[in-house]
């Protein structure tokens, strides 16, 4: 309901007061499949090929465009690793996977700016679901990440971050 949920393609749904919980899609091509064993094989350009004449099949299919960003970044294609997790993004703003890549793409090409605008946006979509947790993580992380990288505007800020909230934490008892 969400313009991604129930995907094009639904033959059968389960629902609960209206709301489908499950469902069922027609295959319409086994590419995505075979981009996967091909990535997961090592064979990055196969998977990428496969993954590009997959994706116009499931233009809302954000994991194939995460996959896809994946492979390319792993083949050293960075700028086509970009595109692609956009891809993502346009049709999945709030992918906390495709917003991550981003961050640590931004970080390894020496841009604090949109590594920090990256951090950003995962640390909004943590707290507008209130996954305190997973903020305690991601500021843990993203403080670490921008440490290493010399970026030590942005990492004071997410440290500062980490330690309020773990401070809170432990005087609600949820975490030693």
């Amino acid at each position: 309901q969400n313009g991604i949920w129930p995907p094009a393609g639904t033959i059968h749904q389960v629902t609960a007061d209206g709301v489908p919980l499950c469902v069922v899609v027609e295959q319409v091509s086994y590419d995505g499949h075979n981009a996967m064993k091909l990535m997961n094989n090592g064979d990055l350009a196969g998977a990428i090929g496969k993954f590009q004449s997959y994706i116009p099949l499931a233009p809302k299919c954000y994991y194939a465009a995460d996959k896809l960003g994946e492979a390319y970044l792993r083949a050293g294609q960075a700028q086509e690793a970009i595109n692609a997790f956009n891809k993502s993004l346009e049709i999945f703003p709030n992918n906390v996977y495709a917003l991550n890549y981003m961050m640590n793409i931004s970080i390894n090409m020496g841009d604090g700016a949109n590594a920090d605008f990256y951090a950003e946006r995962i640390s909004a979509i943590y707290t507008e679901q209130k996954d305190r947790m997973r903020l305690l993580q991601h500021y843990g992380q993203a403080a670490n990440q921008l440490s290493q990288a010399g970026m030590n505007g942005p990492a004071q800020k997410f440290a500062t971050k980490y330690n309020a909230l773990l401070a809170e934490l432990q005087a609600e008892g949820r975490i030693e």
